[in-house]
């Protein structure tokens, strides 16, 4: 299961499912997914987690549609963390 710092991603988890959890401004530390099989991704950006409901790195940044901490986390990350989870069922 790829999912955010939602319900899904926690029951999966319980269920003991591959789970890849995705985390823009949300603190995995605090609210992360937890599991045997759980890989949380966070962007690479100095001001992530910053727990904000917006954007308050640029004007620009703040009125995206996508945050950056969402938008700066590869699809190939992703996806290769993905194919290393499923390899390993």
């Amino acid at each position: 299961v790829v999912g955010v710092d939602t319900g899904l991603s926690h029951v999966a988890a319980a269920l003991d499912r591959p789970v890849i959890g995705l985390y823009g401004p949300t603190d995995p530390a605090l609210t992360g997914v937890r599991g045997r099989r759980v890989q949380n991704l966070v962007a690479n950006l100095d001001c992530a987690p910053c727990r904000r409901p917006t954007c308050t790195r640029t004007d620009r940044d703040r009125y995206a549609v996508e945050p950056p901490c969402f938008s700066r986390l590869p699809p190939e990350l992703v996806w290769r963390t993905a194919r290393l989870a499923l390899n390993g069922i």
